[in-house]
């Protein structure tokens, strides 16, 4: 058994913000449509502050230690769903996404989901107290699925 620490998992949180910042200043820069570039640098925007919450609570939970111990298989997960699922290569959607605002918006909305799915599933392995951090961030990323949701309804 290895230690998956709060740590790690607070790093891979860290990384999907980083990766889907990239995404969002990508596709704003690329796409033609006014209403889908604001959205697109307002979600850029809003990743930054997650990223900012997530290196925060990293540096609250420094010294505490892990209780609970993952098989390997958990650790792989964990990489192999922040590296490959969620905005697996932000420049590549992005560039291929900039002739069609459509497919950056479908994109955006199942990398949302994935973002929810993973914080969703890690949430018990990061905290157990009753108000977990999680919450607020998944609260934020369902509302940028609905933002995404509306602008393509728009479009």
């Amino acid at each position: 058994m290895n230690v998956l620490s709060p740590q790690e998992i607070l790093k891979a949180a860290v990384m999907i913000e980083e990766r889907g910042e990239a995404f969002y200043r990508l596709a704003a820069k690329q796409t033609k449509e006014k209403q889908a570039a604001d959205l697109f640098t307002h979600l850029a925007d809003e990743e930054v502050k997650h990223r900012e919450t997530f290196a925060g609570l990293m540096s609250q939970l420094a010294d505490r230690p892990s209780l609970e111990s993952y098989p390997q298989e958990m650790l792989e997960y964990v990489s192999a769903f922040v590296k490959n699922v969620i905005f697996p290569n932000p420049e590549t959607a992005a560039r291929a996404a900039a002739n069609d605002v459509h497919a950056a918006i479908a994109f955006a909305l199942q990398r949302e989901l994935d973002s929810i799915h993973f914080y969703q599933e890690t949430r018990p392995l990061l905290l157990t107290r009753r108000e977990n951090p999680l919450d607020a961030i998944i609260a934020e990323e369902r509302k940028h699925f609905l933002a995404l949701l509306d602008l393509k309804a728009k479009l």
